[in-house]
């Protein structure tokens, strides 16, 4: 097994079927707790995250592989590159109550309360 030493490796694309899924201020909270956010696919402008832009096959796989944690936006849970994290033993964070809707292994998901900063401080690093 490797080291995992990125927290959070996030798929963001602007697109108006993500735009109401996207938890834009879940993902401020997580910098706000000092953890290590990059992002891939469109660029997201906030401060503190590493930026891959579209990368290959490839180098995704890599980068999944070192990563502990990644965030299930709302509008396709069964996405490739969710379906790839759950193969790099990646866990998936979804929005609390999503859980029993979604027919993947529960073991990778994680439920948590996007609005409350005390659920993501439960999250280790």
């Amino acid at each position: 097994k490797r080291r995992k030493k990125i927290d959070f490796l996030i798929y963001y694309r602007k697109h108006s079927n993500k735009m109401n899924f996207f938890p834009y201020d879940f993902i401020k909270k997580l910098i706000k707790l000092k953890f290590k956010v990059h992002i891939v696919g469109d660029k997201l402008n906030l401060p503190n995250i590493k930026n891959y832009g579209f990368i290959s096959s490839e180098k995704l796989s890599n980068l999944q592989s070192l990563t502990k944690y990644t965030i299930m936006s709302g509008e396709n849970p069964y996405s490739f590159f969710i379906l790839e994290c759950m193969s790099k033993d990646v866990k998936i964070i979804i929005k609390k109550n999503m859980k029993k809707n979604i027919a993947l292994p529960k073991k990778n998901l994680i439920e948590l309360d996007y609005d409350s900063l005390n659920s993501v401080k439960k999250l280790k690093l």
